[in-house]
């Protein structure tokens, strides 16, 4: 057979076969345009790049399974990986491939969020501060797509960086475009099978993400991702002057999506962060409303097919802080003990009714 045929060969036995299934489910379930919506994939944060104790980075993947979890989102620190130019540190390589294989044997696809810059990059000793060329970290993302690229399903460039906290010059539409697009064609050129995400907003950012448009990033990445926290339930929509949704209100990346289609870009929505802490102070709630929202949100979801992954921040309650009554403290499935929350059992059921909904076996074939 000439091996040139091979790609249309698959991509024919493919669509066949969604052909085939989408017929049969008609069949069994009425017409397609009474059928509910694909509902977004569940996934989770987890801690394991943030290198707890050994154990605790083993124990993960047995709860990933258990969850039914189908995507994890990882981190890797530029700053600890490359202390100097072209220098990277050999325990870094290793650690962060052990917990990428670790994930995948888990049954996961793979988001890694690559964020943080060396001093050397950004000119300061913040590591949260973005790099002055961003050449210095396409070149870096270029290495980390051809190391890792075969346990990596997306690669996500930076996080929040429409606020101070994760772009402390001050958030910069122009200059995050700039980085965004020296970082994909970087990626592609390591790893041409996984996607590029736009990094992950801090809330609805709609504006920063016309501001973006604007300087240039239509074209440099594959998904827009955004953090949709609310201190609301998830349904509850509060409203600009103009009518627009707050950036503040979950629904609002239904704004999100209203301004990439002014500009004409019809690319899919990730949630690589959301949830609720359950925390007792501001904007916290109780284990049992954390359930509640949890199981909400992903319902809510289902409404907006171009909503694919969703990924819970995070898995368990942050290891370093004890299970501590602080906001960031708790947003877990897991407390720091890996003991359940009850909204691991929400997530663990939401995920299994899922996995039996025969629209989710189409959109798994058509992937």
């Amino acid at each position: 057979m000439d091996l040139h045929c091979l790609p249309a060969l698959r991509l024919a036995i493919r669509c066949l076969t969604a052909t085939l299934a989408v017929v049969a489910l008609s069949a069994i379930h009425g017409p397609l345009g009474v059928q509910p919506a694909v509902a977004a994939e569940p996934g989770v944060v987890t801690d394991t790049t943030w290198f707890p104790p050994e154990a605790d980075q083993v124990r993960p993947a047995a709860a990933l399974q258990d969850s039914g979890s189908r995507w994890v989102r990882l981190g890797i620190g530029w700053h600890d990986f490359e202390p100097l130019p072209g220098v990277y540190n050999p325990w870094s390589v290793d650690a962060y491939r052990k917990e990428l294989q670790r994930a995948r044997a888990a049954g996961q696809r793979v988001i890694v969020v690559v964020a943080t810059s060396p001093a050397w990059a950004s000119g300061t000793t913040n590591v949260d501060s973005p790099p002055r060329d961003p050449a210095d970290y396409a070149r870096f993302i270029r290495y980390l797509a051809g190391e890792y690229g075969e346990y990596v399903d997306a690669w996500e460039i930076w996080n929040e960086q429409n606020i101070s906290r994760f772009w402390p010059s001050g958030p910069n539409p122009t200059a995050y475009a700039n980085l965004l697009k020296a970082a994909y064609p970087a990626v592609k050129a390591g790893d041409p099978t996984s996607k590029v995400l736009f990094g992950g907003l801090s809330q609805n950012d709609y504006a920063f993400v016309e501001a973006a448009y604007a300087a240039g990033a239509k074209g440099s990445f594959d998904v827009m991702a955004t953090h949709p926290y609310a201190c609301r339930p998830p349904e509850q929509i509060a409203r600009e002057a103009n009518g627009r949704m707050t950036a503040n209100s979950f629904p609002a990346y239904r704004e999100v999506r209203a301004s990439m289609l002014a500009q004409g870009d019809d690319k899919p929505i990730w949630f690589t962060e959301f949830g609720w802490s359950t925390t007792s102070k501001a904007c916290g709630v109780s284990e049992a409303t954390q359930a509640d929202y949890l199981r909400r949100s992903f319902e809510y979801m289902e409404q907006d097919p171009y909503v694919e992954v969703a990924t819970w921040y995070n898995f368990r309650n942050n290891f370093f802080d004890n299970d501590a009554d602080e906001t960031e403290a708790r947003y877990g499935l897991l407390r720091t003990d890996f003991s359940e929350k009850p909204a691991y059992g929400a997530f663990k059921a939401y995920a299994k009714r899922l996995s039996r909904s025969p629209w989710n076996f189409v959109a798994a074939v058509l992937w």
